[in-house]
């Protein structure tokens, strides 16, 4: 019996270069470095937003992503610890190579205690300094409750609105009852995407959930 032939597809899947495949090496070294931990979906929204050569808005794009990043780590390019992996967590105190490494963790966390010998206790309580820990916690802590519609999707804050200072020169002391929103709901919190906003307008403003598919 003879088996049945079939034609070649008509369709042309073009391989990525070895000058594309490095090119987006780097964007997700680079990036995770700076703005690590993040997740590898956020990765992905980041890779798509700067036009990397081969990904776009598709899911076989995002397992590109992961194989690569994948590979990057086991090559030793990309540090395991820029990567977040909210589904796995590892529970054992935080150990050190050398008793040098131990003493200049333990350094960085060296804070003076001012106010020990001072006759009176100081508490300052900033609402808008919390606002900004709040909006700092959404996009960068992978242990945060709302990390996953935030930093996890690519939604990230501008260089200028790292620093505090920056932050409270743009957007000034809020209105009472009222907090910080996005106008464009995809876009990163940054002085042209920001204002005050209550809770109602917020609602409004909330991204639609995809529905899964069947």
């Amino acid at each position: 019996m003879t088996a049945a032939a079939y034609e070649a597809s008509p369709i042309k899947r073009q391989r990525a270069t070895k000058a594309e495949m490095e090119e987006r090496a780097e964007f997700f070294i680079d990036y995770a470095s700076e703005h690590g931990p993040v997740t590898v979906r956020g990765l992905y929204y980041q890779a798509e937003v700067a036009s990397l050569p081969g990904i776009s808005k598709d899911d076989k794009d995002y397992d590109k992503v992961q194989r690569q990043v994948l590979h990057l780590r086991r090559e030793g390019r990309l540090d395991y610890s820029n990567i977040a992996d909210a589904t796995r967590w590892m529970r054992k105190k935080k150990t050190h190579d050398s008793i040098e490494e131990a003493l200049k963790a333990t350094g960085q966390l060296y804070r003076k205690n001012l106010w020990l010998d001072a006759d009176d206790y100081v508490e300052i309580w900033v609402e808008k300094d919390d606002r900004w820990v709040s909006m700092r916690q959404r996009c960068f802590d992978p242990g945060h409750p709302c990390y996953p519609d935030y930093g996890g999707r690519g939604i990230s804050i501008c260089d200028d609105w790292r620093s505090f200072e920056n932050f409270y020169a743009d957007m000034l002391d809020p209105p009472l009852g009222l907090s910080i929103d996005r106008i464009n709901n995809d876009g990163n919190y940054e002085p042209s995407n920001c204002l005050w906003a209550s809770a109602s307008v917020q609602v409004r403003n909330r991204r639609r959930k995809r529905k899964a598919a069947p």
